[in-house]
This record gives C-alpha cells, sequence and structure tokens, in this order.
C-alpha cells in the first residue's frame, strides 16, 4: 500500500506517522531516500519513502501554500508485507542455523532488490501523475493550466533575452456541425487528427496546447511575425490536406489560424496575444 503523507498535509488522512515525520525531517537535509523493517503486532513490514519535490508544473496548484520550486512538498510513502517471506525462511529453521551468514545476505540484497525496484516503480508512477496534470487526456496536447503557464514564461523569456516570440491561435472550422451532424465520437477522432497534423508542422521546442474545446494556442519562440505566418500556412495546409477516418466514414475539415508575435516588453502581453 502507498500514499501521499507531508509535514502540511491539507487532506488529515495524508498526516504523517511517526516515522514518516522524521523521514520527511531527514528529507529536509538532504536525505534522497528512507526506509527501514518495521514490526507491527508481530508481523513485519518493509517501509519506503521517497521525497516529492516541488517544479514548476506542481506550482499551478501549490505555490499559494507556499512552494517554490525545488522544495520538498511532501513524500510518497509505501508499506509492503514481508509475511510471506518470513514464512519461508521459517520453513527451513534449520538450514538458517547452519548458514545463518549466508541467509542474511540473501535477505540484505533481496532487500536491496526490491527496494530498487520500487524506486523505479515509484519513478514511473510520478511521470504518469505529472503527465495527468499536464496534458490534454482526448488528444495529448498539453492542457490549459500548462499552457497558460507556458504563455508566461516565453513571454519573459522573449523579453530577457530580446527574441520575438510567435503566438499562434487555431480554431476548427464549423466544428460544432461536426459533433451535432456526425457524433461525438466522430468530433473526438476530428480534434485528435488536427492535433496529430500539427505537430507535423512544428519544432521539437514549439508547444501546441488545447486551451477550449476545439481551440489551439501554439507558441513558437523565436519566431518573427514572417515566419509565424508561414507556421500558420503549414499548419492550416496540414490540417486539411486529407480525409479523416470517423465511424462511419470520413470528414475534411479546415482551420482558421491567427497569429501576433510579441517580444515581451508591453505590458500585460499575454493578455495582448490572447485579445
Amino acid at each position: 500500500s502507498f500514499h501521499m503523507t507531508s509535514l502540511n498535509a491539507v487532506n488529515e488522512a495524508n498526516a504523517p506517522d511517526e516515522w514518516e515525520k522524521g523521514s520527511l525531517q531527514r528529507f529536509e537535509s538532504g536525505i534522497g531516500e528512507a526506509w527501514c523493517v518495521e514490526r507491527v503486532q508481530g508481523a513485519a513490514f518493509l517501509r519506503y519513502m521517497r521525497p516529492v519535490i516541488a517544479d514548476s508544473v506542481c506550482l499551478t496548484c501549490h505555490a499559494g501554500q507556499g512552494y517554490k520550486a525545488g522544495d520538498i512538498r511532501g513524500a510518497i510513502s509505501v508499506k509492503v508485507p514481508l509475511a510471506a517471506t518470513l514464512a519461508e525462511l521459517r520453513a527451513n529453521t534449520w538450514l538458517l542455523v547452519v548458514t545463518g551468514i549466508l541467509s542474511t545476505g540473501i535477505l540484505l540484497s533481496l532487500t536491496i532488490t526490491m527496494v530498487r525496484r520500487m524506486s523505479s516503480r515509484l519513478d514511473e508512477a510520478e511521470q504518469a501523475l505529472v503527465r495527468l496534470a499536464t496534458t490534454d487526456e482526448l488528444t495529448g496536447a498539453w492542457n490549459r493550466r500548462y499552457t497558460m503557464g507556458r504563455l508566461h514564461e516565453e513571454i519573459e523569456r522573449a523579453k530577457r533575452e530580446s527574441e520575438p516570440l510567435g503566438v499562434l491561435m487555431l480554431d476548427i472550422d464549423h466544428f460544432k456541425d461536426v459533433n451535432d451532424t456526425h457524433g461525438h465520437a466522430s468530433g473526438d477522432s476530428v480534434l485528435q487528427a488536427v492535433v496529430e497534423r500539427t505537430g507535423t508542422a512544428l519544432r521539437l521546442y514549439d508547444v501546441l496546447g488545447r486551451i477550449g474545446g476545439e481551440e489551439f494556442l501554439v507558441l513558437a519562440p523565436g519566431t518573427d511575425l514572417e515566419d509565424a505566418l508561414e507556421l500558420g500556412e503549414r499548419i492550416r495546409s496540414a490540417a486539411c490536406e486529407s480525409v479523416i477516418p470517423v465511424p462511419g466514414g470520413g470528414l475534411t475539415v479546415t482551420v482558421s489560424v491567427g497569429a501576433t508575435v510579441t517580444d515581451g516588453d508591453e505590458q500585460h502581453a499575454a493578455d495582448r496575444v490572447l485579445a
């Protein structure tokens, strides 16, 4: 079993026990992980904790609690019962007496292996949580919250480095008619296809985010107005280059694209580019 815990838990169910509290305090001093084997009413458990570090994605929700990027905002605490392993060891007590030192080494190796595997799975779980918090589940594009955060970051970078930032708004034409006439399943297929086709026109470091039902925002760092207009034309052409397969047939759609450029110097640049 596992749960999130924190010294500043908002949910009482996530409040740490004494061992978790001590581990959280050690994390503050630089310790990277904590584990032990403890007994509860005669049953043995492996306890393991790994700190959760706040980054820019976390601050979207947790900045109000006073966290900054790099702060430890809590930990993932795991508890694994060892009854099955210990039962096997007890069944071979006579062998353990003869080979106690060797068996201790094996148990330690198994425990270390379990900790390493658990650490790897926690890394995967943490990455999955980040994906869920930052991407649009249907299309795979960045979600509105992440995209708006990146917009402000890129505007600040444009101002700091005196480089242009191209911002493009995309809207699928007559998308409501697609849903009304062909059904929402077809509408979902159209959204997914437009995102996939738009991605072929972008550079690796450009940002594509879904900010509304059929509205998307593209951030193109270092792109002046002429290049932004050319990018918009590539996106428009890619979106309508072929029929999109949908349940019961296929559809051809078009998109409208608008572009603007900012270097971040003007006040309220983010509001202006979205106006």
